[in-house]
């Protein structure tokens, strides 16, 4: 993939794709976290969006916020970070050799068997852009649910349940920059579950809570579903399928 490739398919509106490829682009890159970011935030616009809690009006002016705000990191990229396809003379052949002399090169670099090896590397790079979304989407889910907390009513309920959310966020910290399914902490995961299993309790305080206020149900399924691609990849425990959106 290159810069070129993603900024054909934002001009294709194909923005979700996009940023997915412009995140495993940017990787090893200080531009990372902002890609995650922008991620973020068009899961967010595209949920108020399925909600109907935003207009089409607004879903769509926030989301070519989003596309220009990309374009403009893969600019950034693009300069700090030459791609070899973008390059000129990238070939190790010199160019005084005749086509006789680079053909034995050629045959010896695209018969190596390395279709297979190369296919699984393809697949990890693609699972790890996706455990980054899914753990990027936990973060952005909790701090939109404590906005919504901030904005409900006072009651005794709903500061524990503030306390909840904020001992969470702390410990999505430690999710943050995972890259192998080993390293995954299992204390900060299995918190979140015992929430969403309180959230779903009818009997519970937290579940109350949640199903009082403007959108948290919606946020809920949310986190349940960025935690359950997390459970998914490293081994651990998901949530039931019913608690999550159609």
């Amino acid at each position: 993939m290159s810069v070129t490739q993603i900024k054909e398919l934002v001009a294709q509106n194909k923005l979700k794709q996009a940023l997915q490829l412009a995140g495993q682009l940017s990787k090893h890159s200080d531009l990372h976290q902002d890609v995650l970011g922008l991620s973020a935030k068009f899961q967010r616009n595209h949920r108020q969006e399925r909600l109907g809690t935003i207009s089409l009006d607004e879903a769509n002016r926030v989301n070519m916020q989003i596309a220009n705000g990309l374009l403009d990191l893969l600019n950034e990229f693009a300069e700090s970070t030459p791609l070899p396809d973008e390059t000129e003379n990238t070939s190790p052949l010199k160019a005084t050799e005749t086509p006789a002399q680079q053909a034995p090169i050629q045959v010896n670099v695209y018969n190596t068997n390395t279709s297979e090896s190369s296919s699984h590397s393809e697949a990890s790079a693609h699972v790890e852009i996706d455990i980054s979304l899914s753990i990027n989407g936990l973060k952005g889910a909790f701090e939109e649910l404590q906005g919504e907390l901030s904005n409900a009513p006072y009651s005794p309920e709903l500061v524990e349940a503030r306390q909840e959310v904020a001992q969470l966020e702390e410990q999505i910290q430690q999710l943050e920059g995972v890259q192998q399914k080993e390293d995954v902490p299992q204390g900060p995961m299995n918190k979140i579950r015992r929430w969403l299993e309180k959230v779903q309790d009818p009997e519970s305080s937290t579940g109350q809570v949640i199903k009082t206020i403007g959108d948290g149900i919606g946020i809920a399924q949310d986190v349940a579903k960025h935690y359950n691609s997390i459970a998914e990849w490293c081994g651990l425990p998901q949530v039931p399928k019913l608690f999550l959106k159609a």
